[in-house]
């Protein structure tokens, strides 16, 4: 019988881990590298005109193998900061208000939480980009400003991760 009941805590412990399979998923993102693209514009994450000055605005451009709009995932706390691989700078929400625009600032020598993000799986291959101390949802405003905001569920705040490019071009 204590056999049994030792079977039954194992499977229910094990159910109880594949249904929090997102949480699961957020943390396998960490180590990689990808291009970020937007569901609805089909654009990519990257520094306004690719500069490297403190608090660049991050904006969506059309698709290239450029090192400006390849991120590395680094481990941080619950989730991930974003290092793009030419400015080394990581993303920031700004304000942390709806609306506020994400721009880049020199990462900390340790994941601060105002740097952490979490890969939410919407869909097979879709996530929802959660900033980590705000709640708020990576997203892109009708002008195409990438900027934070609440979760709706909108095209607009869905990413697709691409494979990093095996040769950069720019």
């Amino acid at each position: 019988m204590a056999m049994k009941q030792h079977f039954c805590a194992l499977f229910l412990m094990c159910g109880a881990t594949l249904a929090a399979g997102p949480a699961t998923q957020r943390s396998t993102l960490a180590g990689e590298s990808h291009q970020i693209q937007n569901l609805s514009q089909e654009e990519l994450l990257r520094p306004r005109d690719a500069d490297s000055k403190d608090g660049t605005p991050i904006v969506l451009y059309s698709p290239q193998d450029w090192k400006c709009m390849t991120w590395k995932f680094e481990p941080a706390g619950d989730g991930v900061r974003l290092i793009n691989y030419f400015t080394h700078k990581t993303l920031y929400p700004g304000a942390g208000e709806d609306g506020s625009a994400v721009t880049q600032h020199p990462a900390a020598k340790t994941g601060i939480e105002a740097e952490q993000w979490r890969f939410v799986p919407v869909s097979d291959g879709v996530y929802r980009i959660e900033h980590i101390a705000t709640g708020k949802t990576l997203g892109v405003n009708a002008e195409g400003n990438v900027i934070i905001e609440t979760w709706t569920g909108a095209a607009s705040q869905k990413w697709k991760l691409l494979e990093k490019p095996a040769r950069f071009t720019g």
